[in-house]
């Protein structure tokens, strides 16, 4: 009887009978034991241009565009975003994700640490499709994480009411926004990762 370490060839064989099914089922239908898969769709490699002096809302230059076909019912898209800001005083920063420009998810405007430098933000979306067509529809819940003092973080969850309507039927440019409450040249922010992920199967 062949053996590999302690197991006989008759106790392996079940698993890898296993192994294989599942590899099988991954192929068709994107699942793994009836699990969601999430593969990389960006991942940026260099900072974005950095928001400042201005009380504009204003997209960060790190866009990912999500083309068309990728659209398909009860698909999930799923961001991760985050950067820092510096200030001068006290200001607000505002922070929305985006299809284009329509607000997906908006935060509340947030009181920066006095006179801040490089202090952290980080956000954490989940776009999930509902329905296609050039009306169609996306429900959008996310987190965001904003150090408003030292080694500290506020934290805001913000779910959807209702859908946010979404042409599905055209590419849709997903990115980032800020708005800061005072123009000044001190007062600054920058997106240093931009990550989207799409889930493997419809």
């Amino acid at each position: 009887m062949s053996k590999l370490g302690n197991f006989t060839a008759e106790q392996i064989n079940p698993y890898v009978a296993k192994v294989f099914t599942d590899i099988g089922k991954r192929m068709v239908d994107g699942t793994i034991s009836n699990q969601r898969v999430m593969r990389n769709l960006n991942a940026n490699t260099a900072d974005s241009s950095t928001i400042s002096n201005t009380v504009d809302l204003t997209n960060f230059s790190t866009t990912y565009t999500i083309s068309r076909p990728l659209f398909a019912t009860s698909r999930i898209f799923r961001i991760r975003a985050n950067g820092v800001y510096s200030t001068t005083g006290t200001p607000t920063l505002l922070l929305r994700v985006r299809f284009g420009t329509t607000n997906l998810i908006s935060f509340a405007a947030k009181t920066g640490i006095n006179n801040a430098s490089n202090q952290a933000w980080n956000i954490l979306c989940d776009i999930v499709t509902r329905t296609l067509g050039s009306a169609g529809t996306v429900m959008v819940s996310g987190t965001l994480f904003f150090q408003d003092a030292a080694n500290r973080d506020t934290i805001e969850t913000v779910v959807n009411n209702s859908a946010t309507t979404v042409d599905t039927t055209v590419n849709q440019t997903l990115q980032v926004s800020a708005t800061w409450s005072a123009a000044s040249t001190s007062n600054t922010t920058t997106l240093k990762n931009f990550i989207v992920e799409l889930s493997d199967y419809a």
